[in-house]
């Protein structure tokens, strides 16, 4: 995978002494990059290369090959999808 990604994970903490308890939300979000992660002269211009913000990656009109122009998963879909790949991760 050839993109710049993301994680975005929900917790909720709920002591924050030194034993602290940490609940950790079942659902996520996964973005990633439109366009190839390219640390070039020409590559680090491009801000869709290497920011996974939403805003900036509407702008490429490009439709990737992962997902069908896919660039934010539900953490549940990103997990069946990767399932589905021959690559080892």
């Amino acid at each position: 995978y050839d993109r710049k990604t993301d994680f975005r994970l929900y917790c909720l903490v709920t002591d924050f002494t030194s034993s602290g308890t940490v609940l950790l939300y079942r659902e996520g979000l996964v973005r990633s990059c439109k366009l190839p992660y390219d640390l070039s002269e020409e590559g680090i211009a491009v801000a869709q290369r290497h920011l996974t913000n939403n805003c900036i990656n509407k702008v490429t009109g490009k439709d990737d090959k992962y997902g069908g122009g896919r660039n934010n998963w539900c953490l549940y879909d990103f997990e069946k999808w990767l399932g589905t790949q021959d690559k080892p991760y």
